[in-house]
């Protein structure tokens, strides 16, 4: 039987962990840049620029929390260990269990 375990794991570990880390810091300056957008627009006595900075530091804040909460999740999915999913055949060979006459005792 060929084997079926998961090809590579540390690969597939690191991959998460450096993508996560790339999503968090963006979500991070994004959170930052939105908050800084918002705090101008909302000290701003123009009231065009305070409508137009206050959305889109709305948005931008939004959008920097979401990527920072996925990049989270990848980096913390990327240290948990492969102790949850099988990476080897559990049963080597399954008909050996039906025709083997060696009895438990």
């Amino acid at each position: 039987m060929a084997n079926v375990g998961l090809p590579a794991p540390a690969r597939g570990r690191t991959t998460l962990r450096v993508v996560g880390v790339v999503l968090l810091l963006l979500g991070a300056a994004a959170v930052v840049a939105g908050a800084v957008l918002f705090g101008k627009g909302a000290l701003s006595d123009d009231m065009d620029a305070m409508g137009r900075f206050a959305l889109i530091g709305v948005l931008l804040f939004g959008g920097g929390g979401v990527l920072a909460i996925a990049g989270l999740g990848m980096v913390s999915a990327g240290f948990h260990s492969t102790a949850y999913v099988p990476g080897e055949t559990l049963v080597t060979d399954p008909t050996a269990l039906f025709t083997d006459d060696r009895r438990l005792q």
